[in-house]
């Protein structure tokens, strides 16, 4: 009887046959209706047991869920796995005010944010605050999950991102993988839906099966990197259902940090006024507590590299501390190009620091051209964000760029975003539209400082690798790059006076040849006389039906200027006068040809 009550308790609702009988034995109707009727004096430990109406075949325990998950997954975006090893971390006694507002986080019996958006601009350390969250965390219990995204390493999938946080959380609650263990057996089929479903099945009902008080502290979810998510839909939509889940399930024991660059379609996600967004933000920027802590990454890089190579360093002091504060004005903040920095001077295959230190400042003055590139992790990355600018957007992106830091003189200021438009003849859509990738390298003024405020690098290195054709390639800034047919067909070539602008090059430089030939390809940047390009037009030329054969000048205060030179020609002033009085649109309305810019019109010139 105790081998058949037995068979009852753990088979089921099964029977043991009884030998005498040629039929099995069925038990009473009332088993079912309770597996421990009558039964006292016994201990099961642990046990895992289901209603005989709602009886699950094959009950997921132990390994079986992990090889469930393990083909969906992506092991390698874990926070501790051998794909990133070692992976990027926080100086010891660097970004110390951030890390310890995240550490009070989970810690915190009222937390007013369920969901946190880390953001900042490339190399200030995101991933390495992350990634020192998340060892934290795992070394105080609380860590649920890590996805560290990375595009260039194919942890991008999204598909993968919530199949890897669920392999997780099995890992670090018991209570979750049984409960993800019975929702698995009821839909193996879930691990290919859309995400949205995978959040629900895999992330938000598994915590709702498990009993109220199971948890007792909340577990830290942490997604690094997700501009390097594949899709910018999918990425606003891991930020809208997260913050979904965390406004309308407060209960859940979670905690989610977002790190990402300040993306435009990130930033006007987590802004949307149409869907709130509850979330707390922390700022990486490059301010002086962040100058100061890559100063002291550097001191003590320096001073590991000089213990390594005690055998060979024979300076002393080395390195000096003019070296050091040149390397340290020239990282300005940026981690990433110290990092780089210290990994070339102490190159194992060369093993000279101080000959490669020595290069290393050559190259900073832009004295050397070296075999290899000092800052060549640095280059690939802002290589890898300009790669993200669509091809067609790529060319105007880089010309919005040359004009911002080429032409300073052409308009007797650093030129506003206004300017710029006007500069190149684009509305305002095509410029913000061809600089939507860059945001994380530049700060580009919003719609409403337009016409008042200007590009700004977040970091000179930027501007340092535009400007080095060996190190940008095809991304170099030139004064005439490339630029896309449709773009092209906006600006015809016409036929020019000549002789007025013969003229006028003479004006602004008696030295220059008179001989078209000899005209620059841009000739506002090397004019000596203040150039304002405005609302003051100058057609040099004469119209035609079909269109206006001129070249269009907008220059300030022009007359103002030709006469403080001294008397000038009839002709001249006649000119002047008379293209001052035209009204450029009532010419546009008669269906004359959008006015060209300078460069385009001279350039066709000096080649023929």
């Amino acid at each position: 009887m105790l081998l058949k009550f037995f068979g009852l308790l753990f088979g089921g609702g099964s029977t043991v046959p009884d030998p005498n009988l040629d039929e099995p034995q069925l038990p009473p109707d009332n088993i079912g209706s309770s597996s421990f009727l009558g039964a006292h004096d016994f201990v099961i430990n642990q046990p895992i047991m289901a209603d005989k109406a709602q009886t699950v075949n094959n009950i997921y325990t132990g390994k079986t869920v992990f090889e469930t998950l393990l083909p969906f997954c992506s092991i390698g975006a874990m926070s501790d796995s051998s794909a990133r090893d070692p992976p990027p971390r926080c100086h010891p006694r660097t970004r110390q005010s951030v890390r310890e507002r995240l550490l009070i986080w989970p810690r915190s019996r009222q937390n007013k944010w369920k969901m946190k958006w880390l953001h900042g601009p490339v190399g200030v350390g995101k991933s390495a605050v992350a990634q020192t969250f998340a060892e934290d965390c795992q070394a105080g219990s609380c860590l649920g999950g890590a996805f560290f995204f990375s595009r260039l390493k194919g942890f991008d999938k999204p598909l993968q991102v919530i199949p890897t946080l669920a392999y997780q959380l099995a890992i670090n609650l018991p209570g979750y993988k049984a409960a993800l263990g019975q929702l698995l057996a009821d839909d193996p089929a879930v691990l290919q839906k859309a995400i949205h479903i995978q959040f629900r099945k895999l992330i938000i009902e598994p915590f709702s099966m498990m009993p109220s008080n199971a948890l007792q502290r909340p577990y830290v979810m942490i997604l690094d990197g997700l501009d390097e998510c594949e899709g910018e839909s999918v990425q606003c939509e891991i930020i809208e259902m997260i913050s979904e889940v965390t406004r309308l399930r407060s209960d859940l024991p979670l905690l989610w940090l977002i790190c990402s660059r300040s993306e435009s379609h990130l930033k006007m996600t987590f802004s949307r006024a149409d869907f709130m967004i509850n979330c707390g933000q922390e700022k990486l920027l490059i301010d002086r507590e962040t100058k100061e802590d890559v100063g002291r990454y550097l001191r003590d890089g320096f001073q590991k590299i000089r213990v390594k190579y005690r055998d060979v360093i024979t300076s002393e002091p080395w390195p000096g501390e003019w070296v050091l504060s040149r390397v340290e004005r020239v990282a300005s903040g940026l981690f990433v190009l110290a990092s780089s920095a210290l990994e070339y001077v102490q190159d194992p295959e060369y093993a000279n620091p101080e000959g490669q230190l020595r290069s290393l400042l050559s190259f900073f003055e832009g004295g050397s051209q070296l075999a290899s590139n000092p800052l060549t992790s640095l280059d690939l990355l802002y290589t890898h964000i300009l790669s993200a600018v669509p091809d067609h957007a790529l060319p105007i992106a880089l010309q919005i760029i040359y004009v911002h830091v080429g032409r300073p003189h052409s308009f007797g200021h650093t030129p506003t975003m206004k300017d710029i438009c006007d500069d190149l003849r684009l509305d305002e859509n095509a410029v913000y539209s061809s600089l939507r990738k860059l945001h994380s390298v530049m700060r580009i003024p919003t719609p409403r400082e337009f016409r008042l405020e200007r590009l700004k690098f977040r970091h000179l290195s930027f501007l340092d690798f535009l400007e080095n054709p060996i190190r940008s390639g095809k991304f170099c800034l030139s004064p005439d790059p490339p630029m896309p047919s449709n773009f092209l067909r906006t600006q015809p070539y016409y036929e020019v006076d000549l002789k007025l602008l013969n003229y006028l090059w003479a004006v602004a430089d008696p030295l220059a040849p008179l001989e078209p030939a000899s005209f620059p390809i841009d000739l506002r940047r090397r004019a000596k006389y203040p150039f304002r390009f405005e609302n003051i037009y100058f057609l040099l030329g004469h119209g035609s039906k079909s269109c206006l054969t001129c070249v269009t000048f907008e220059i300030r205060k022009w007359n103002g200027h030709i006469l403080s030179l001294g008397p000038q020609p009839t002709w001249v002033m006649g000119k002047s006068r008379t293209y001052q009085s035209v009204d450029w649109e009532e010419a546009r309305r008669r269906g004359d040809t959008y006015r060209p810019s300078v460069g385009s019109v001279v350039g066709p010139l000096v080649a023929e």
